[in-house]
């Protein structure tokens, strides 16, 4: 990466004598914290009001106009602002050209007391330069990206079955679409809300109540756009284990509910260490002899257990191929993920993560003719928590290599 020559760019430090404190920002997952939530609106929309979001005392030592010529002056070094990297205070904004640090304080009524913006640093990629700095990630890591439907394009262990967390819900969608095709079922049939079939989050459906009737478009929409852990179980006890397994790589027999993997991973250790062991069919026995076994998500670990042993292991290649062929799905289309809606004229997403496991899969179209690209990329650390930041920001990389038509004819 090239650094810039122009000097660190000061917007708010200690000229209003205010104690620099970040706070940790707690989100939900899927969700933004405040901080991130304020950049993103500071640069993808620009404050419209600024004595709603930056406290008066700002205000008098940057004035509005200077705040907003200080944003486009970023814009117009560094392109289309896309995503932030950090939390606590302390950030990486990531442009379409590069990056730059920044430090971020809210107060206790949500407005802006300090922000910094620093230095920025302009991304240099090529394709093989960026290829090298997935191979220093820490891990294993597969990236597969293909060009309308099959040709690869960027490749770095492609046909490495990796886990990936919640992207193996691509197939129970897969399996859904194709009976629905057959004519075997209806996007608005109706199934109840069983309650002996809900799982812990993510996800809304676990707290509502038993009985509730749920169309098949709404629990694939639940599914993938916030990855409905309870929507998902739903769904392949309607379709069968049988249906997604027929479409699921075979490392991944049987193929679990979300349940299923709650209770083999955050339940008895021992009888995790034997099913990570055993073959398909002994698999099969232990989830019979726990159907109905209960776990508390405080059970739940935080860092990365069984990791290359017991998840769901799929090739970024085949979770490229089966996005592809699922691009016509309204439910890829409602969550973006780590792109911007708007910069693209077509968006699909699913992702995936667990401790020691991340995945993004996408489908990205520029315009109505242009080249379909489908990305899939995953790290896997059975050691230690995967490097979030660093991941997303290589992603969005490449992203931008393919908006910058890198990969085109």
């Amino acid at each position: 990466m090239k650094p810039c020559l122009v000097g660190v760019l000061l917007v708010l430090a200690g000229a209003l004598g205010l104690a620099w404190t970040p706070v940790a920002v707690m989100a939900a997952p899927g969700s933004d914290g405040p901080e991130v939530a304020f950049l993103r609106t500071f640069f993808q929309d620009g404050i419209k009001d600024h004595a709603g979001a930056f406290q008066e005392a700002f205000l008098k030592a940057v004035p509005p106009a200077k705040i907003d010529e200080i944003r486009q002056m970023y814009l117009d070094k560094l392109g289309r602002f896309r995503e932030t990297t950090g939390a606590a205070g302390s950030y990486d904004l990531l442009f379409a050209k590069g990056k730059a640090p920044c430090k971020l304080h809210l107060d206790a009524a949500g407005k802006v007391d300090g922000l910094w913006l620093g230095q920025w640093t302009f991304f240099d990629d090529q394709p093989d330069t960026l290829l090298a700095e997935f191979k220093k990630l820490p891990g294993k890591v597969s990236v597969a990206l293909t060009r309308d439907g099959g040709e690869p394009v960027f490749e770095l262990a492609p046909a490495e079955p990796l886990g990936v967390g919640s992207a193996f819900k691509l197939y129970v969608l897969k399996a859904l679409e194709e009976r629905i095709a057959a004519g075997k079922a209806r996007p608005g049939q109706t199934i109840p809300l069983d309650g002996a079939k809900k799982s812990l989050p993510s996800g809304i459906l676990q707290e509502w109540p038993d009985g509730t009737p749920l169309t098949l478009s709404t629990l694939a929409n639940l599914m993938i756009s916030i990855s409905d852990n309870t929507a998902t179980d739903l769904l392949m006890d309607f379709l069968g284990r049988e249906a997604v397994e027929a479409l699921a790589p075979a490392g991944s027999l049987p193929f679990l509910t979300t349940m299923e993997m709650f209770r083999i991973k955050y339940g008895d250790p021992a009888r995790a260490e034997t099913f990570a062991k055993a073959d398909p069919a002994g698999r099969r026995q232990i989830l019979d002899g726990i159907a109905t076994e209960p776990v508390r998500i405080a059970a739940v670990r935080t860092s990365p257990f069984l990791v290359d042993s017991v998840e769901w292991f799929i090739p970024t290649r085949d979770l490229c191929r089966v996005i592809f062929d699922l691009q016509h799905s309204p439910a890829l289309g409602i969550n973006p993920g780590l792109v911007q809606k708007d910069a693209w004229f077509k968006v699909c997403f699913k992702g995936g993560s667990e401790p020691g496991v991340l995945n993004y899969t996408m489908l990205l179209r520029k315009a109505p003719a242009s080249a379909t690209f489908c990305l899939s990329a995953t790290v896997n650390d059975p050691a230690k928590a995967v490097e979030t930041d660093r991941f997303n920001e290589l992603v969005l990389r490449l992203v931008g290599l393919i908006e910058q038509g890198a990969f085109d004819r």
